[in-house]
């Protein structure tokens, strides 16, 4: 089979499991090349995306072992290498998943929120980087921080990385007695501070990020106003600046941030509840208007507000309750994932209009973060 044309061989192997090509790289020197180039990883992960077993997997919120799998495809067997790669005799230890892009799924997990290791894994290779630690900064009197994470891929650069946001906060403790209370950060802030970090995977190490947010925008810092997803190679927030809600974007790229603004007709009512998301390639907003439709706004040319189109209206969840209508983004096949209670999620097909609902094992299960499963040879260690 070396004979063959280098064409011809990708072709025939990128049809096989990550897995399996991973064990074929001992055969000789020569494949062990071969399926180490980037072009055949790419080509590899392309067909993995679009072609491939389809697999949802469901991580808790409240206990990030309890994860569950679910095939889109009924008839397709789970592998079994989706386990997460870490000691779970230590029950007291808290955990969440960060993010999931090209088959790699950063999480966190450890005894406290402040002292949680940070990890990027691969499940079909078994893989696992064991990210550096994350600066602290120091505690002053009366201040208390708290650190968001999100994890995306720099295409310009081939590169991974997790981005840290730590908010801290000073308030009167003393005077209103409310102790570490989050609702108490919201409504008497004194002075408030935040720092920007960036792990990038190729180079091993974090660094501060020096440029800030435009000094008119404000970050909703609190998690479930974050965004759930990634437009390569942006990450997005909901922000707020003297006119009304915007997007907060940073770029992985440059580093940099930038506002974009919401539709108009969404723009200026804080009652309506936004996710963002990627669908067919674009940027997208899913907004849950008072009424009980979901909308779905997707914008054609990035960072260009003309270009918001209204792509779908989701009548037929008229029932939801605001209180338990979750979104989590598009599959790559476009199809919206969302959850109507805690008991399961549910896949609408735009194309066909139809619904598919899966119902967790163990019932009730809280907040859960979805990931959609792609098999990948995308090796996480830093560069040499």
């Amino acid at each position: 089979m070396e004979n063959l044309p280098d064409d011809v061989l990708s072709d025939i192997f990128i049809r096989l499991r990550a897995k399996q090509i991973a064990q074929m790289r001992c055969i000789s020197k020569y494949w062990n090349a071969h399926f180490s180039q980037s072009s055949f990883i790419n080509s590899h992960l392309d067909c993995s995306i679009h072609n491939k077993d389809r697999i949802l997997l469901v991580f808790s919120t409240a206990d990030p072992f309890n994860l569950e799998q679910f095939t889109i495809r009924p008839y397709i067997k789970l592998p079994n290498v989706i386990k997460l790669p870490v000691d779970t005799q230590f029950r007291d230890f808290t955990g969440e998943v960060i993010g999931s892009v090209n088959g790699l799924i950063c999480f966190k997990y450890g005894p406290t929120p402040d002292s949680e290791t940070i990890y990027i894994w691969n499940p079909s290779l078994s893989a696992l980087l064991t990210v550096p630690p994350y600066s602290l900064p120091h505690l002053v009197d009366k201040y208390i921080q708290f650190h968001y994470f999100r994890f995306g891929y720099d295409p310009k650069t081939d590169d991974y990385k997790v981005f840290k946001h730590t908010e801290g906060f000073k308030y009167p403790i003393r005077e209103y007695g409310y102790g570490y209370n989050l609702r108490v950060c919201e409504t008497f802030p004194l002075k408030n501070w935040v720092q920007f970090e960036v792990y990038s995977m190729r180079k091993g190490s974090w660094k501060v990020i020096n440029r800030k947010i435009p000094s008119h925008l404000k970050l909703a810092y609190r998690p479930h106003h974050l965004c759930l997803d990634e437009y390569h190679p942006h990450l997005h927030w909901l922000g707020k600046n003297e006119t009304g809600q915007v997007i907060v974007a940073f770029d992985l790229s440059t580093e940099t941030f930038r506002e974009i603004h919401l539709p108009v007709s969404i723009r200026h009512d804080e009652e309506i509840l936004k996710y963002f998301g990627v669908l067919g390639g674009k940027l997208c907003v899913m907004s849950k208007v008072p009424d009980g439709e979901c909308e779905v706004w997707v914008m054609g040319e990035y960072g260009v507000v003309e270009s918001w189109v209204k792509r779908h209206v989701f009548r037929q969840f008229n029932y939801i309750d605001n209180l338990h209508f979750k979104s989590h983004g598009f599959t790559v096949h476009n199809e919206f994932i969302f959850q109507i209670d805690n008991r399961g999620v549910w896949l609408h097909d735009l194309i066909a209009d139809t619904t598919k609902f899966f119902r967790f094992r163990d019932g009730w299960k809280g907040g859960v973060r979805v990931v959609e499963y792609v098999d990948s040879l995308v090796w996480v260690a830093p560069a040499k």
